[in-house]
């Protein structure tokens, strides 16, 4: 349980795909905010608390608010990545609503100086834009007097959120004490671990050189300390966020340090290379100081394209390095971006020719171009007629050349080509009823609870819910959805219950609406009942509100994919009875699973169809 605090950090996880929720969200800037302070406020003035990212990981919208707001904590600051931000800011909008005096502070990357629509969303107080820890620092110590908030360098103060009076400095790294060793984190199988931070490189489509045109390691002693506390703690993965590993001029002597901390290979570590920057003999001294998997970056190989965002990529040296680390017996993730100004769709496609042909990763990774706020690129989408969505994660949808359906169309050609698929999500298991809990609900609801207290799924009778919308009690009460969850709604008569289940669904997603759910329609009898009308309304019910996920994957040509989808579930006694024509009409919106049943409850009867 988190403890009551003055301030509460919290990062929200990636949303999840499936039924699994994210077990990697580390919340490691609020950790390293926290170690930056100095002992007084660090251990007397301010009482600091990190929420959990393994808690935060699973409590869905409703448990997660219920949480925050029973901490009463006086301040809350929120770390805000593309795939959090929506979310973060429906957060503040609803604690804002039942704690009305509590401070609330954003950072993070999706805060730019560009990105109006964060600024005009409301609920918070005030931001950070770039590095956090002399502008939190100096917010903590005026904390409690908000006419000397302006005292804080780098602090963005609503309501009108203009550019602060003095920026903030840069952070002396080489002082700075690692939230592990200074017991604020405690790994668990992987440690993310920065070394250095800025970017010597100056590629368009990222943020992260902006201003930090040096690179500025932290202290070695306490880089050696982390790797002895990594292996103490039986840490298996030390990822290192650099965002290239190899542009420190001294190189060859890091890894050396790596190998020399981590001489029983204890632990592994995963980093972002330059291919370009590697030869056959830093690839083995990379697989001797137990280097065991790598991402290079070649984006494209298109000269125009390559010269739109400040890239050049030697295409021979790149093969070489890619070629040099796998043949030390590195994984290779090898990353290419799709709708670069100056990219076609032949452009595209040579690009995966060229790392197919030459063998050059373990796994290929695709993603579409972000036009990311604050970057160059972002700033010149007009220059070169790049269109995007307005919304993380802001894929670009077309540029001159090409659209977002051929993009979709290369991704599949590519999938197939590889025998592989991009973002897969499980189909739900069968619902156990002897993990269910009946409760006062047991006729016609029952639910199984996770180790957090909310559901991760649950079963409705819809042919004994009460009427009169007395089951929305149920719902608006806890337990709550776990952030990822699953709802059966079953019945014998599915033609007299569709509105009934169309109104559950609606109302699950208007009290949750960035929960990763899914519809499950369990058939026992007449399954021909499930009309693809019907299915094809629920399914707009599910994109009223779009997320992050759904945005994500819309660059797949399956429109069943979202956030929130729909599987029919019918027992395989029906299957030689149900027409093709009726499985292909569903199967353009929900997925058919056929469940294994008791014959006795199942067998397909001579009746005519309802009506």
């Amino acid at each position: 349980m988190t403890p009551r605090s003055d301030i509460l950090m919290i990062q929200l996880p990636i949303p999840p795909l499936g039924s699994q929720a994210e077990s990697e969200n580390v919340p490691l800037a609020a950790g390293c905010l926290a170690a930056a302070l100095p002992p007084q406020l660090r251990d007397g003035g301010e009482r600091i608390a990190i929420f959990p990212g393994d808690e935060v990981g699973t409590l869905g919208d409703a448990a997660l608010l219920q949480s925050i707001v029973q901490l009463e904590p006086a301040a809350i600051g929120f770390t805000c990545y593309l795939w959090n931000i929506e979310r973060t800011l429906w957060l503040c909008r609803q604690i804002k609503q039942r704690l009305s005096e509590v401070a609330i502070l954003l950072g993070g990357p999706e805060i730019q100086p560009d990105n109006r629509w964060v600024w005009n969303a409301g609920g918070f107080d005030a931001a950070v834009v770039g590095e956090g820890e002399e502008t939190f620092r100096r917010w903590c110590e005026v904390r409690k007097r908000r006419s000397a908030w302006a005292d804080a360098p780098g602090l963005w103060i609503g309501p009108k959120f203009t550019p602060p009076r003095r920026p903030a400095p840069p952070a002396q790294l080489t002082t700075l004490q690692s939230p592990y060793t200074a017991g604020l984190l405690t790994p668990r199988e992987t440690m993310w671990l920065e070394t250095a931070r800025g970017c010597r490189y100056r590629c368009k489509f990222c943020a992260y050189h902006q201003g930090r045109r040096t690179i500025r390691p932290f202290a070695e002693a306490e880089l050696r300390a982390n790797l002895r506390l990594a292996i103490r703690r039986g840490v298996r993965e030390v990822f290192l966020l650099d965002p290239t590993l190899n542009q420190r001029r001294n190189f060859a002597e890091f890894i050396d340090l790596l190998a020399d901390e981590n001489r029983d290979h204890q632990i592994s570590f995963s980093a972002e290379l330059r291919a370009e920057g590697i030869d056959s003999a830093l690839a083995r001294q990379l697989r001797d100081a137990n280097f065991t998997e790598v991402e290079i970056g070649l984006q494209t190989v298109e000269p125009a394209a390559q010269a739109a965002i400040g890239r050049r990529v030697d295409l021979d040296r790149f093969a070489r390095g890619a070629k040099a680390l796998r043949a030390a017996g590195i994984r290779t993730r090898t990353d290419l971006i799709l709708g670069l100004p100056g990219d076609t769709i032949d452009s595209m496609r040579r690009a995966i020719d060229f790392v197919v042909d030459h063998e050059l990763f373990d796994e290929l990774q695709l993603f579409p171009l972000s036009l990311l706020p604050g970057t160059p690129l972002a700033a010149e989408a007009d220059r070169w007629k790049l269109q995007a969505q307005q919304r993380p994660p802001y894929y670009v949808v077309a540029n001159a050349a090409v659209n977002w359906i051929e993009i979709a169309e290369l991704v599949e050609e590519t999938q197939r080509r590889l025998g592989i698929e991009y973002d897969p999500a499980p189909l739900p298991p069968p619902y156990s009823e002897s993990e269910g809990e009946a409760g006062t609900n047991a006729l016609w609801l029952t639910s199984n609870t996770g180790a957090n207290g909310c559901w991760t799924m649950r079963r409705v009778d819809l042919d004994r819910v009460p009427r009169g919308g007395r089951w929305r009690a149920a719902f608006a009460a806890p337990p709550y959805p776990a952030i990822s969850a699953t709802i059966y709604l079953r019945s014998r008569r599915f033609a007299r219950v569709q509105h009934l289940a169309a109104d559950i669904v609606r109302f699950l997603i208007d009290q949750n609406p960035f929960v990763t759910l899914t519809v499950v329609l369990e058939a026992i009898e007449h399954p021909e009942a499930i009309t693809a009308e019907f299915v094809a309304e629920l399914h707009a019910i599910c994109r009223e509100k779009i997320t992050y996920l759904d945005r994500m994957l819309s660059v797949q040509t399956d429109r069943r994919r979202g956030s929130r989808r729909i599987v029919v579930a019918v027992p395989d006694t029906y299957r030689a009875h149900l027409g093709r024509g009726w499985m292909r009409s569903i199967e353009s919106w929900a997925n058919i699973i056929w469940r294994r049943c008791p014959p006795a409850r199942t067998r397909p009867t001579d009746s005519a169809p309802e009506k």
